[in-house]
Parts: C-alpha cells; sequence; structure tokens
C-alpha cells in the first residue's frame, strides 16, 4: 500500500457516501422535479390527465432511484468487503464518477431539473462503477483472474 492509496480510500468514502445523500435526498424533492416537466394543468380533463402523468413520471423516477440504490449496493460490497478497495485505479475512477454524480444530483434538486435527467445522472455516474465492481467481483471469485 502507497501513501496515493491512503489518500484515495477516504475520498473513495466520502464521496460515494455524499453521493448517496444526494440520491436520498430525491425522494424528498421529486414532486418539483415532475412540475417542472408537467407546465400547468387546466381544465377538467386535462387535470385528469395530469395526475396520471405526474404518478407515471414518479413511478419514472422511482425506478431510477431503485437502480441507483442497487448500484450503490454493489459499491459498497466492493469497497467495505475489500474487493477493490486497494486498487488504485478503481479507487480513481469511483471517486472521480460519484464526485461528479453527486454534483449533478444536488444540482438535479436544487435547479428542479426535468424529472427524466435522473437517468442520465444514474446513467453515466452509478452504473460503470456497479459494472466495475461487478466485473472484479466475478475476476475474483468466478474467473480466479485477480488474487485477492
Amino acid at each position: 500500500m502507497g501513501s496515493t492509496n491512503n489518500i484515495l480510500i477516504p475520498f473513495r468514502f466520502l464521496t460515494t457516501i455524499g453521493h448517496l445523500c444526494a440520491v436520498l435526498m430525491i425522494q424528498y424533492t421529486q414532486h418539483h422535479n415532475v412540475a417542472s416537466s408537467m407546465g400547468s394543468c387546466s381544465g377538467e380533463t386535462a387535470a385528469s390527465n395530469c395526475v396520471s402523468n405526474e404518478k407515471n413520471s414518479e413511478q419514472y423516477m422511482w425506478v431510477a432511484t431503485v437502480t441507483a440504490f442497487v448500484c450503490f449496493f454493489f459499491d459498497f460490497l466492493g469497497m467495505l468487503g475489500g474487493f477493490t478497495l486497494f486498487f488504485p485505479r478503481i479507487n480513481l475512477f469511483h471517486i472521480l464518477l460519484h464526485f461528479i454524480g453527486g454534483v449533478y444530483t444536488s444540482w438535479f434538486i436544487s435547479f428542479s431539473w426535468q424529472y427524466e435527467s435522473i437517468w442520465y445522472i444514474v446513467g453515466f455516474t452509478n452504473l460503470p462503477t456497479a459494472i466495475v465492481e461487478i466485473v472484479m467481483l466475478l475476476a475474483i471469485f468466478v474467473f480466479k483472474i485477480v488474487v485477492y
């Protein structure tokens, strides 16, 4: 273990926790993001369509956040299990993507972006880190390529 790893491990933990907290906050502010996408509804038929569209939009956001939580599960499994904790390049990759994900998720909440944007954030920041973790777990335990 070099001094680089001594710096990267705490940063990986902090950026992952920060990104997780930002994703948790989406549950409390999703109404604002859905409302920014819907616009105004007037009239009786438009109001009923608006309510059904709002429910669909909230389900859309719920699926995105559940996907993010599943990705976080694999991230924490690799980190807390120590499977990828001592690989500096993987740590740097996680730090970079979770920092970007935390910033964009915070902007998503603060500026009430349209609800569709959450999938781009999850797709570009959560999924790649989870895929790296899954590949490393497969390389360690299934294919025995990496010695643990």
